[in-house]
Formats: structure tokens, sequence, C-alpha cells
């Protein structure tokens, strides 16, 4: 029986032990990752971090994975986010979630720029995740969308001047993050 860790940020997930030992080391990370993407809906990011796993391990009982990197997980969560934004509708308010808490852990909204997103409506959070946190380029969030350029420019545009005029405390973080033209 080989290693169960591949390499840094690479896991065997054909074993028991492997599948494991690659879920203790990522759970934390998705989960936080998939909290930035939820804002506030915690029950949204547990069931996409749980759906990343669960197929994570039919695929590797069916053999068709063996290996796989932090890098795969991370855009199975970004994809399965996607996927139920468009399921519940662009236009459609969410629902308040009963259970209010955070999706990303307490301290981690202590940081103004992360309780800031996570106030931001659904779409101009996903349109900042997958642009400041993903390093996409607008185009290719554009697609992932199914919009256009422009609209996701202008979501993007609309979304900075929001976190700015929230927080006059973080308008330097955020010039300094995001660009001196945010005004």
């Amino acid at each position: 029986m080989g290693d169960v860790v591949v390499s840094v940020n690479q896991w065997d997930v054909s074993t028991g032990q492997g599948f494991m030992t690659c879920y203790r080391s990522t759970v934390r990370d998705l989960y936080g990752y998939a909290g930035l993407l939820a804002g506030t809906d915690r029950a949204v990011a547990e069931d996409i971090v749980r759906d990343t796993y669960m197929s994570l391990l039919a695929r590797a009982q069916r053999g068709d994975v063996s290996v796989v990197g932090y890098g795969y997980l991370r855009r199975s969560v970004r994809h399965r986010w996607i996927d139920s934004w468009r399921a519940e509708g662009r236009e459609q308010p969410r629902m308040a979630a009963a259970d209010t808490a955070p999706a990303t852990p307490k301290e981690a909204l202590d940081d103004v720029p992360v309780r800031l997103l996570a106030e931001l409506p659904v779409r101009a959070r996903t349109v900042m995740v997958l642009r400041y946190v993903e390093d996409m380029p607008v185009t290719a969030i554009a697609e992932a969308l199914g919009t256009t350029d422009r609209a996701v420019e202008s979501v993007m545009s609309r979304a900075l001047h929001r976190m700015r005029r929230e927080s006059l405390t973080t308008g330097r973080w955020i010039r300094e993050h995001f660009g001196p033209e945010v005004r």
C-alpha cells in the first residue's frame, strides 16, 4: 500500500484511509471557501462541501479517480456553488435561513473585508469571490455565470462601491487590494 499523501496538496483517495486523510486535510479550508461564496447561509456552505466530498468518494469507489489535489476540490466547490445559484434563479431573493450564523468561522468575520463580502447580495458576492479570490478573468466569470462581460464588470463596480461605502475605515484596504480607481 502506497502513501496516502502523494505530494503537497495531493492525496491518494483510492483507499478509505487516503480519502479520510484528504478530508481531514482539506475540509476546514473548503468550508471557509464555501462560506465566502455563501455568505451568511451556513446551510448552503455545508451542503456544497458535503456534496463535494460525497461526489469524490463515489468517483473514487468507481475507480474514476485515484489522486486528487486541493485545486480539484476547490473547483468542485466553486462549480457546485454556481450550479446552486443558477438553480435558484438569478433574480429570486434567497429565503432567509432559519440559522443565520455565519458560514465562515467567527474569527474570519471579524476581518472587515470578509464581513463586507459576506454582506453583499449573492450575485455580487459570487462575482467578487471568483474575481478576487479565484483570480478568474472577467470573461471566464461571465461564461461561468451565463452573462456578459459588461454585466460582470457592472456587478463588480457596484460591489466595490458598496463595500467602500459600508465602511469608511476599510476604504484604504479596498484601494490597496482592488486598485486606486475605486472611489
